[in-house]
């Protein structure tokens, strides 16, 4: 049986900055960058429709003017969302996969033997429930082997069965 550590103090622990996953985190850019451009895309096209049902019979001056007008303001606005939107996926994946990876590499440590802090997460983390859950189960594990540490100590010679 492996040996187990003490526990640590109750306390959040710091997830590190920058990428939690690669393929979690290509998944929610790419989905992110369609969503942008499809965005992008139907503004495009329901500005030079409206346009064009405005006034199609304006001379090509005057609807090259109109265009000049809606079209750089509007390219503007997009690009200027397009970082506010990343930052804003960047968040919500860091607050919904970070917790798991974390809980990941905690069942990992559970499995070796060894003890594993309290989990709480950050407040405007996703999981709350799960961190709870995964409390109990770590505390259950850890009466287990004060149980079996006991047995071992009371009777050397009777061998427990591991599964």
């Amino acid at each position: 049986m492996t040996q187990t550590t003490a526990p640590q103090e109750d306390q959040p622990e710091r997830r590190q900055k920058g990428a939690l996953r690669l393929p979690v985190q290509k998944v929610i850019a790419a989905r992110m960058i369609v969503k942008w451009l499809s965005a992008a895309l139907v503004a495009i096209v329901l500005t030079m429709v409206f346009q064009w049902f405005a006034d199609p019979t304006a001379p090509a001056e005057q609807q090259e003017r109109v265009r000049a007008l809606t079209w750089g303001p509007m390219a503007v606005a997009l690009l200027a969302t397009a970082p506010m939107a990343a930052l804003d996926m960047a968040r919500f994946s860091h607050s919904l996969v970070g917790p798991v990876v974390r809980l990941q590499r905690l069942v990992g440590e559970l499995a070796d033997g060894k003890a594993v802090p309290k989990v709480t997460f950050r407040k405007n983390d996703h999981w709350h429930d799960l961190a709870a859950e995964f409390n109990r189960l770590s505390a259950e594990v850890a009466r287990l082997r004060e149980f079996e540490a006991a047995h071992r100590a009371a009777d050397p010679d009777d061998q427990l069965v591991e599964v």
